[in-house]
């Protein structure tokens, strides 16, 4: 029988309430791949666009055959959505791919000047027999690096999501519909959202205390109006709360039902050789 703490006749040992400081066993870490909760962090979301064509195929393969154990909580949807259709995402490829391009051309000037520096800093006239081999070798060079712009520029439009910014085209969008249908959080009320930020600000302040010894003020990220960011503790205060309306039986059985505790596998900041037998696989990128 177990008495109203949850122990066993009473009796209690040196995990009892510590479960999170176990370290976890191959056993722990091979049950919690195979039915643990899935919780994706925005950036999983976004990275589908940031990804090549080969890789986004991989990703929603695996995350289609992770479809049962899949949650995302609310806010994570809000931040999904408040950058979905941001410029610098929908053209990252083209983006990247001008960016590389612009470092191939500032090489090829830079080969160019470094020559015609050393041929003037030797008095190398123009009549020198060696100038027609640099020109050749020169050409060479500027046609090897056309063709890598030209390579760089076609591999971009092939990664590029094709149909978006319309979200009725747009296959990440699709796929995440179906992937994502019934496994979404319900939104914090406000005073419950209020009080979570509250919370990650104490909790940030404490590491940044633990780590620095002293508390630096951090420089504010720019933001849309009305909108702060909470970081990991925020993150964990989602999951805790907003997971445990949706559970496989494999994660429920783990977790009996109980809140999920701290030492979050795979999430940032946190000491992830804890608890991961009884916490949800946050992937984050």
């Amino acid at each position: 029988m177990f008495d109203a703490s949850g122990s066993s006749n009473g009796h209690r040992g040196l995990f009892h309430g510590f479960e999170g400081y176990r370290t976890p066993t191959e056993e722990d870490y091979r049950e919690l791949l195979i039915g643990g909760l899935v919780v994706l962090d925005t950036n999983v979301l976004l990275d589908l666009y940031r990804m090549n064509l080969r890789v986004r195929t991989d990703m929603l393969t695996v995350l289609d055959s992770l479809r049962d154990r899949l949650w995302v909580p609310h806010q994570v949807l809000v931040e999904f959505w408040r950058n979905q259709q941001q410029d610098k995402l929908l053209g990252h490829h083209q983006d990247r791919a001008s960016a590389a391009n612009a470092a191939l051309a500032k090489a090829e000037e830079s080969v160019r000047q470094a020559i015609a520096r050393w041929a003037k800093e030797v008095h190398l006239g123009d009549d020198a027999p060696v100038r027609a081999e640099l020109d050749e070798q020169t050409t060479i060079m500027s046609k090897a690096l056309a063709a890598l712009a030209s390579q760089i520029s076609q591999q971009a439009e092939n990664d590029e999501v094709p149909g978006s910014p319309d979200t009725n085209k747009d296959p990440v969008i699709r796929g995440l519909a179906d992937l994502l249908d019934g496994r979404v959080g319900a939104p914090m009320s406000a005073e419950e959202f209020a009080q979570a930020v509250e919370e990650a600000a104490k909790r940030a302040a404490r590491q940044i205390l633990r780590v620095t010894g002293t508390l630096r003020t951090a420089k504010r990220r720019k933001r849309p109006p009305g909108t702060t960011w909470c970081g990991p503790s925020f993150s964990r205060r989602l999951v805790s709360e907003d997971a445990m309306s949706f559970s496989s039986p494999e994660t429920s059985k783990r977790t009996g039902g109980e809140p999920l505790r701290q030492g979050w596998c795979g999430s940032r900041g946190s000491n992830s050789s804890r608890n991961c037998a009884t916490s949800p696989v946050v992937a984050s990128s």
